[in-house]
């Protein structure tokens, strides 16, 4: 059983790399991933057949089957192949043997991460026994603890609060602004001034728990040296943004045109709370430092100020991360630059180093891009095929 699951393990890390390579990419691989998520589900399927094949209890079996080794064998590939109903049936000793592995893991759901709270909860008792140690173990396990529970931990260090707010899902706005301020409460004492840029560096997403009223407070300086770190955020919404930007701007000038190419870059996710007026101010060199991700990430009210002549300098990537709502807000002039960018696409498709039948350098980049997937993709049914999970 062992040797079957690394043979899924590796399967479904090729399946990873597949979306991040179209994640990276800006490819149109929608269908395709669609697709292998299905090989996924399937998989996980008749993984769980074989494992509760043996015993009258299937329920039971299956408990006493998911195991720290179990764990361990699958690795990355856990979230995927284990549901959360699953997880939670994990015995004491095996999840306290495994606490720091799960914990450290990117790929959990929200729900996955709230059965491996509840499980932390019924085998370490109540959250306001937890000490630094335990917090530690847990990392992302925290985010799935209820809003009340995150309220009772301790933060009172900055390694307890790294260790959180850089694990986990902090999608819940009421759960990142519940530990940001049970930091600023236990190691700061409310008093947002004393925040360091050190400490606005380590503590991950948890920038975003931080109210606009509290961002303004956030010294200067410190923004300045955590501004890599400030910008990596993902939980962030509009105006947590705007203020954010306004320290920016307060840093690095008013004319954004002006800002050299690595500050450019180095703001990060923070572009997105400019004001239009200042991203009107952007060059085409500074444009093409902002990533993909980012794009996605400016607000639908600034992303208008993007001028049609700025989005015909947009990369096929940056165009292809533009969001439907972001696309709603522009005039026909802007979205007739993105359709222009938008139709080099084919062109654009994975470029062969070796030549084609005709004699042409990479030949039918587009077809052989689809081609390529395909392949991919079969090889992957047929892999599950070769170890019993289909067919």
């Amino acid at each position: 059983m062992a040797a079957e699951l690394s043979a899924l393990a590796t399967i479904w890390e090729e399946q990873d790399a597949l979306a991040n390579c179209r994640k990276a990419n800006g490819l149109d691989l929608k269908n395709i991933i669609t697709e292998t998520e299905v090989v996924k589900k399937e998989a996980r399927k008749n993984l769980f057949a074989k494992l509760t094949a043996s015993g009258g209890n299937r329920r039971k079996r299956a408990l006493v089957e998911i195991t720290c080794e179990l764990l361990h064998t699958l690795g990355s590939t856990t979230a995927d192949v284990l549901t959360s109903s699953q997880l939670s049936g994990l015995a004491k000793d095996e999840f306290t043997d495994c606490a720091t592995m799960l914990g450290k893991l990117k790929t959990f759901d929200q729900s996955q991460w709230s059965s491996l709270a509840n499980l932390a909860v019924k085998h370490w008792g109540n959250v306001d026994s937890w000490d630094r140690n335990k917090i530690n173990d847990l990392r992302g396990i925290v985010s799935g603890l209820s809003v009340d529970n995150i309220k009772k931990l301790q933060l009172t260090t900055i390694d307890v609060a790294s260790a959180i707010g850089n694990h986990g899902n902090w999608d819940d706005a009421a759960k990142l602004t519940a530990a940001f301020n049970e930091w600023l409460k236990d190691s700061k004492s409310n008093d947002l001034t004393t925040i360091t840029g050190n400490e606005l560096r380590l503590i991950g997403e948890l920038v975003c728990g931080a109210s606009t009223d509290q961002i303004t407070q956030i010294p200067q300086n410190a923004y300045m040296t955590a501004v890599k770190e400030v910008g990596a955020a993902r939980t962030c919404i509009g105006q947590q943004w705007t203020h954010y930007a306004q320290k920016a701007l307060a840093g690095y000038g008013a004319d954004t045109s002006s800002w050299t190419l690595d500050k450019t870059k180095l703001i990060g996710n923070v572009i997105g709370g400019l004001p239009k007026d200042n991203i009107k101010q952007m060059t085409r060199a500074q444009i093409q430092q902002i990533t993909p991700a980012t794009i996605t990430k400016i607000p639908n009210i600034n992303f208008c100020g993007f001028t049609a002549e700025q989005f015909a300098w947009f990369s096929v990537n940056q165009a292809s991360s533009v969001t439907m709502g972001q696309l709603a807000g522009l005039e026909k002039d802007q979205s007739d630059a993105l359709k222009e960018v938008m139709a080099e696409v084919n062109d654009y498709y994975y470029y062969y180093d070796s030549d084609d039948d005709e004699g042409n350098k990479g030949g039918n980049s587009s077809s052989g891009n689809h081609g390529n997937l395909m392949l991919i993709l079969a090889v992957m049914v047929t892999g599950l095929v070769t170890i019993g999970y289909l067919g």
